[in-house]
Order: C-alpha cells, then sequence, then structure tokens
C-alpha cells in the first residue's frame, strides 16, 4: 500500500483519461466475444454505476455484460451473496451459458464465494484488487473500520447472522479453493492503497500483476487487456 488513499479519485481520472486514448477501448487486440456472458460485481460501498465503464466495453467487444443489481454493495455478506445467486442465474438462463464473474475488490471475493456455491453456472472467475485472504492488518484502517461497521455485526447493519453461522460468511469463505474444474484469475497491484498485494493474490488463482491505485483498477487499461485475453481463451 504505497499510495495515499486521497489519491483514488484523481487517479482514476487519470486512468480513464488513459483508457479511452488506448487501442483496448476500441477492441483493438481483443478476441471479439459472440454474447458470453458476464456478471460484473462492485466493490464496497459502491454500485454498479462505477463499473458502467467495464461493462459498456464488454459488451462493445461482443460479450453480454450482466450488472449485479446492487445501488450500494454494502450490509450483511450472506444475503448479498444470496442476492447476487439470483443475478447469476438470471445471467445464465439469459444465454443459456456459463457466465464469466468479474469483480472488483469486495465484488471480487464475492464473486469467487459465489462461483463456489453456483459452480454448474460459472465458468472462470475474474477479481480485479480483491481479498483472497482474511487479514486486517493488509486493509488500510479507514476502510476495514467502515466495512466493520457496514457488514455482518456492524452498529449499521440489519444482519442477524448467529455466531453458529459465521463460518458460513464471505470473510471464512475466501481462503477456499474453488470447486475442482473452475479456473480464477486473479489480477493485483502492488500500487494498491487499499489492499496490500499479499492478500489480492490467490494460490488457487493465475496471479497478474498490474500498475495503479485501488479504485482506478476498474478503469485501467492494463486490466481490459488481461480481461479481454482471458476471455478470448475461454471456450
Amino acid at each position: 500500500m504505497t499510495r495515499h488513499i486521497w489519491q483514488s479519485l484523481s487517479e482514476y481520472s487519470a486512468q480513464y483519461r488513459q483508457l479511452v486514448k488506448d487501442p483496448v477501448w476500441i477492441g483493438t487486440g481483443v478476441v471479439r466475444g459472440h454474447g458470453q456472458p458476464v456478471l460484473v460485481i462492485p466493490g464496497f460501498f459502491v454500485g454498479d454505476w462505477l463499473m458502467r465503464p467495464l461493462r459498456n466495453w464488454l459488451s462493445r467487444v461482443g460479450y453480454r455484460a450482466h450488472p449485479s443489481n446492487f445501488l450500494w454493495n454494502a450490509g450483511c455478506q450472506m444475503p448479498a451473496v444470496d442476492f447476487l445467486k439470483e443475478s447469476l442465474r438470471q445471467a445464465a438462463d439469459s444465454s443459456e451459458q456459463k457466465v464469466v464473474v468479474v469483480g472488483h475488490s469486495l465484488g471480487g471475493a464475492q464473486g469467487k464465494v459465489l462461483a463456489g456455491f453456483l459452480p454448474e453456472y460459472v465458468s472462470h472467475v475474474i477479481t480485479i484488487g480483491s481479498p483472497m485472504h482474511r487479514d486486517p492488518q493488509s486493509v488500510h484502517p479507514l476502510i476495514f473500520s467502515l466495512f466493520q461497521l457496514f457488514t455482518c455485526e456492524g452498529k449499521y447493519s440489519a444482519c442477524s447472522m448467529r455466531t453458529a453461522d459465521k463460518e458460513n460468511c464471505v470473510q471464512a469463505r475466501i481462503d477456499l479453493p474453488l470447486p475442482q474444474g473452475l479456473q480464477m484469475t486473479a489480477i493485483y497491484s502492488s500500487e494498491d492503497e487499499i489492499l496490500a498485494s499479499a492478500i489480492t493474490r490467490s494460490p488457487f488463482a493465475e496471479n497478474r500483476a498490474v500498475f495503479g491505485g485501488h479504485l482506478g483498477l476498474v478503469v485501467n487499461r492494463e486490466v481490459y487487456k488481461i480481461i479481454g485475453e482471458v476471455l478470448g481463451k475461454l471456450k
């Protein structure tokens, strides 16, 4: 975590300007899709609105991009994953194909857990700057405090999960491997100012490094190139 958290917004704008000038933005060098469904999940405390550039790009290069239907990704995590199960089923049913699940930050962790519950609906998981291990010391203290307040047993959470159910929560399941045969790509940055890069890599994934801050990863041109490459290799 080499950058200051308040750099995130300006860095996002800079990354977006670079993205729209890069040939990848218009699909140059990207294997064109044939309508394969992709479910895109936003990170903590943001919604589908932040992921619109990625969904628009996916649609432009031939994929059928589906929103998570999150206005804000906050609150108790297992109900959130249960909500995503319906979004996943809808995406799969609409095209009668398995779905690629792409998630940024917390959305990637949720996507991995989601795929573990419903592997029959998922063809691949792509995480972007997402926590793959539980380590509070590797999360920016302000963001970790907000997460504690607004998820699970936090003061502003409506979660009713009993202590006995904690083993089934997202935080307890992100360390688990995916079901056999299901593969994952974990995109991470050593410049991430929110999550230490060590927890955004996974022994169960192909780990791919890019440069850039946490929020800007959703409009990072190198991230788009990796996503295009991974999607192009899927059958």
